[in-house]
């Protein structure tokens, strides 16, 4: 064990901090439990959500010893497809109806946009990842609201370079947003229930959303 974390930090010193790292595209957890919350609401989500970060050549940075950035952090796909594409996937898990083609047509069909802000993961003691990003709901009806989200997420490692202690670091941070983001819609549909249209019947009301209302 001692020659292990040795060579780690022998490693972080040399050039294995000068070779990039590559992130893959978060994925839904298997078997994660949403309660039913959009109760067949229809929303539009327009796909992708716009890139308006201000890197977009890469998802972070390695560094050395000396906290030197020598390596970058790459996301082998376009994260702005991807974190909207988990959005999507966590509003119909939670019992929307979603759309992401077509436009709106009725007055009060709600249409959300996502503007990916920033995506970034380095090494400051721990691999942290920082996410940002912000939603537009709007509708015909010429109702509009905006939101922005922040996530800043921390995953200890022994050592700075090692690409799963990065994976996990942005998985992790994107979940969190995207969840955030959801419960958004859905605090934003119970305060405004005149807001897209429902196909089916209430049948579950979450107590966590209720309650922070």
């Amino acid at each position: 064990m001692k020659f292990i974390i040795l060579a780690f930090i022998l490693c972080s010193l040399s050039a294995c901090a000068f070779i990039d790292l590559r992130i893959t595209p978060t994925k839904r957890l298997a078997g994660q439990h949403v309660e039913l919350v959009g109760n067949g609401r229809v929303l539009f989500v327009q796909m992708p959500f716009t890139d308006n970060r201000l890197i977009k050549e890469r998802c972070g940075m390695n560094k050395n010893g000396y906290g030197m950035d020598t390596a970058s952090v790459i996301c082998v796909s376009d994260p702005a497809v991807w974190i909207a594409k988990l959005f999507v996937e966590d509003l119909r898990a939670a019992g929307f109806v979603v759309k992401t083609d077509g436009e709106p047509t009725a007055e009060n069909d709600l249409k959300i946009q996502g503007s990916l802000l920033k995506l970034f993961a380095e090494p400051i003691r721990v691999i942290e990842t920082d996410v940002q990003i912000k939603l537009i709901a709007s509708a015909n009806n010429g109702f509009m609201a905006e939101r922005s989200f922040y996530v800043k997420n921390s995953v200890s490692a022994t050592w700075g370079g090692m690409t799963g202690y990065y994976q996990q670091s942005v998985d992790d941070a994107t979940r969190k947003i995207v969840q955030d983001m959801v419960t958004s819609i859905v605090v934003l549909l119970m305060s405004y229930p005149r807001l897209s249209v429902q196909l089916s019947p209430n049948k579950y009301i979450s107590s966590t959303v209720a309650g922070a209302l």
